[in-house]
């Protein structure tokens, strides 16, 4: 009886994924590893947990990781932009805000030009060292699942999407958009660290419609009489700009007239036909008679004068 009881007992016992052992802490779970890994090697470690490196953001924070680490150095997930200099441009792996420090005196140091990784420095204080990441020291994961229904969750970003353009038509703007909902902050968690915005581009999302516009008239053509009143014509078009994609044509006319030439023309002077003989000046012997003939816009016209009763 005693054997069978010890038997089901046991099958109660859930498998430990590793030798670490589970810290709950401010609505958080932590899992304390022993196995000593480098930087890298901890946090894809943690990361297959579903978690990170644990991050700090408080004193509290701080002093608890002490203790549970038993005063030994162990791995944070803190990392250093590469070639920033010794005390800048940290970030946590778990994107938190970098809004909290508890460096050592005279740290970071970037001690050897390779020093980007975070550990806790050992010792009864719970400040920081930077170490070369490819050192090996037992590391605390921070877990997305904190084990109870009511878990502090930190906000975690969406992946990049471009926003709207702001431009209907033609050349705009449009700008690189996340949200703190990947997931979102609940139970006290801790918003998102960074800017919700990122990098801008250029977009158009139809070409905007161009309406029709004239170009200057044309020189005036040739006239189409030398005097007299005649007209001559000259033309515009329709390409400053040509209408395009939906846009209105131009109003009016493609071409206009005028007189041209107003003088009147040269006119020539013609005679009329001669009229009748007029009467002999002599009623015998030789005499004489006229005729005239009228001239239209002439000043002289030469006279003729016939000889009359050449017959006695």
């Amino acid at each position: 009886m005693y054997i069978i009881l010890v038997i089901i007992a046991i099958s109660f016992i859930k498998p430990s994924q590793s030798q670490g052992t589970i810290h709950d802490f401010n609505g958080k779970r932590y899992i304390l590893e022993n196995a000593a890994l480098t930087w890298s090697g901890a946090e894809a470690d943690c990361v297959s947990r579903r978690g990170h490196l644990a991050s700090i953001q408080s004193d509290a924070e701080a002093n608890f990781f002490n203790f549970v680490a038993s005063n030994r150095q162990i791995w944070l997930g803190a990392t250093k932009t590469l070639n920033s200099p010794p005390s800048d441009d940290w970030k946590w792996s778990d994107d938190t805000c970098w809004s909290y420090t508890n460096w050592n005196v005279g740290e970071p140091n970037n001690g050897g030009g390779n020093e980007d990784c975070m550990a806790t420095a050992g010792g009864s204080t719970s400040v920081w060292n930077d170490l070369n990441c490819a050192a090996s020291l037992p590391y605390l994961c921070e877990l997305d699942d904190c084990g109870t229904a009511n878990c502090q969750i930190d906000g975690g970003w969406s992946s990049w999407s471009w926003g709207a353009c702001d431009a209907p038509c033609g050349p705009g703007t449009q700008i690189e958009e996340r949200s703190c909902t990947n997931p979102s902050v609940s139970n006290g968690g801790l918003s998102c660290c960074g800017s919700a915005t990122g990098n801008t581009q250029s977009c158009e999302v139809v070409p905007c419609p161009v309406n029709g516009g004239w170009t200057a008239w044309g020189t005036w053509g040739a006239c189409s009489d030398p005097c007299g009143t005649g007209s001559q014509e000259r033309s515009r078009t329709c390409t400053n700009p040509t209408p395009a994609h939906g846009g209105d044509p131009c109003a009016g006319d493609t071409s206009e007239s005028q007189d041209c030439n107003t003088n009147p023309c040269p006119v020539n002077g013609g005679w009329t036909a001669w009229g009748t003989w007029g009467a002999c000046t002599a009623t015998c012997g030789t005499g004489s008679q006229r005729t005239v003939k009228n001239l239209y816009k002439s000043n002289t016209c030469p006279r003729r004068r016939p000889l009359c009763w050449r017959y006695i």
